[in-house]
Order: C-alpha cells, then structure tokens, then sequence
C-alpha cells in the first residue's frame, strides 16, 4: 500500500511541474506578443522611439527560440493592420512608451523565470 501512494504523490509532482511550466510558458509568452503588439501600434503611429525600445527588449530578454520571435512578429503584424484598418488614434508618446516599459518588465521577469526554471525549450 505504501508503494502505491509513493507512486501516486510523484505522480502528482509531475503533473504539478508540468502544469506549472505550461502556466509560465503562456505568460511568457504572452509577455512577448504584448510587446510585438505594441511595436506594431508604435510603427502605425510613426513613433519610431517606442518601435525601437520594443526591439530592443525583444532581443535583450526574450529567449531566442522560433515561436517566440514568431509571435513578436505576429503580434507586431496583427497590431499594425488592426491600427490601420481601423484608421484608431494614437496614444501619445508618453503613453505609449510607458506601455512598452511595463511591458518589458513582465517580459523580463518571465524571461528571468524561464532561465531560472529551465523551462526554455525549442
């Protein structure tokens, strides 16, 4: 009986573990596509400080693996046709560069996170 509940309480860690990683990996995930995002409505506005700041966290935190320069790209493209198919008004400069910082923080935390957990994966 007592090798039955070992066998079941380190099969609930795995689970645990892998349900935790795919967690982080979403939010990272959805850091990145935050960011994209914004480039996009940056490059839309012509507010080319915010389009290169956004870059720039992008490739100073963000892992360089595929589908996560995939989704910057992808976010960056669905925002910028939104923008313009929609004729939406720009932020202004201060607003929108404060949302890029705010965005790269939560991308370098999960960033971080990611590196420190092991859970960057291609």
């Amino acid at each position: 009986m007592r090798v039955w509940a070992l066998v079941l309480l380190v099969l609930a860690i795995f689970v645990n573990a892998a349900a935790w990683a795919d967690a982080h990996e979403s939010a990272l995930l959805s850091a990145i596509l935050d960011l994209g995002r914004l480039n996009g409505e940056a490059l839309a506005c012509d507010d080319q400080a915010a389009a290169a700041r956004a870059k720039a966290l992008i490739l100073a935190y963000a892992p360089k693996v595929r589908r996560y320069g995939a989704a910057y790209e992808q976010g960056t493209q669905d925002a910028f046709s939104e923008h313009v198919r929609n004729g939406s008004k720009c932020r202004t400069a201060v607003q929108l560069a404060g949302e890029v910082e705010r965005a790269g923080v939560m991308l370098r935390l999960n960033a971080e996170r990611d590196a420190v957990a092991g859970t960057d994966s291609q």
